[in-house]
C-alpha cells in the first residue's frame, strides 16, 4: 500500500488512539525496506523522505524527541535536495521541526524553524487554511515561552481571527480556548486586566 502525504500524518497517527508501538514498527519495516532498495530502479528519494517524517511523528507521540528530531532533520535535508523550498512538504518539516524544538524547551531553535513553516504555508495556503491557524498559534506559544508577550499576542490573535472567520465547527473549539486562556494569560502578566478578563470570559463562553 502506497504511504500517504504528509498532509495525513496528524489524522493518522490520532486513529491509532494512543497506541503507535504498531505505527512504529510498520514504519521501521517501511524505512528498511526503502533502504534496501535505493540503489535499484524503485528508488523514490521522496517517499522515503516521507516516511522518515512520518517514523520522526510518530517517535515524537511517544516522547522520543532526541531520535525524532534527528529523523525530522534527516527528512527535511532529503526534501530540500528533491523539492523546490517552497513546497507544502517542505513547510511540513519545518512545522514538525519547530514543534519538536518547543517540546523540549529549544525555543530559539523552534522559532526560527516555525517563522519559515508560517512564511511557506501562508504564501502557498492561504490565510485562511487550518494549517497556517495551526502555525500561528504554535508560534504564539513560542514567542510566550521566550517572554515576548506582545508577539505572542499578536499572533494568537492571527489564529483566531482565521478560526472565526473560517466559521470553525463548535466540536473544534478546544484550540480557541486554549489560544483565549493563553492570550488572558499574557494580558494578566502585564497587568492588563481588562483584557485578560475580556478573554477568560469568551473561553468559558466556549465551555458551554
Amino acid at each position: 500500500k502506497n504511504l500517504e502525504t504528509i498532509s495525513q500524518i496528524d489524522r493518522n497517527v490520532a486513529l491509532f488512539n494512543g497506541d503507535q508501538s504498531g505505527v512504529l514498527d510498520v514504519l521501521q519495516v517501511g524505512l528498511d525496506s526503502s533502504h534496501k532498495r535505493q540503489t535499484g530502479i524503485d528508488e523514490n528519494p521522496i517517499k522515503m523522505a516521507e516516511t522518515i517524517l512520518l517514523y520522526s511523528t510518530v517517535l515524537g507521540h511517544h516522547k522520543r524527541f532526541p531520535e525524532s528530531i534527528k529523523f525530522c532533520e534527516d527528512a527535511l535535508r532529503r526534501l530540500r535536495e528533491k523539492l523546490s523550498p517552497d513546497h507544502t512538504i517542505v513547510a511540513e518539516a519545518y512545522y514538525c521541526l519547530g514543534f519538536l524544538h518547543f517540546q523540549v524547551s529549544s525555543f530559539e531553535e523552534a522559532l526560527g524553524y516555525i517563522l519559515q513553516a508560517l512564511q511557506l504555508r501562508t504564501t502557498k495556503l492561504g490565510e485562511m487554511h487550518p494549517d497556517v491557524e495551526n502555525t500561528a498559534r504554535l508560534l504564539g506559544h513560542v514567542y510566550g515561552a521566550l517572554g515576548h508577550s506582545d508577539d505572542a499576542l499578536y499572533y494568537f490573535n492571527k489564529a483566531l481571527k482565521w478560526r472565526r472567520a473560517r466559521k470553525a465547527r463548535r466540536n473544534q473549539s478546544s484550540d480557541e480556548i486554549e489560544m483565549l486562556i493563553g492570550m488572558g494569560k499574557l494580558h494578566l502578566d502585564e497587568l492588563e486586566l481588562e483584557e485578560a478578563l475580556v478573554c477568560f470570559t469568551e473561553s468559558i463562553k466556549l465551555y458551554k
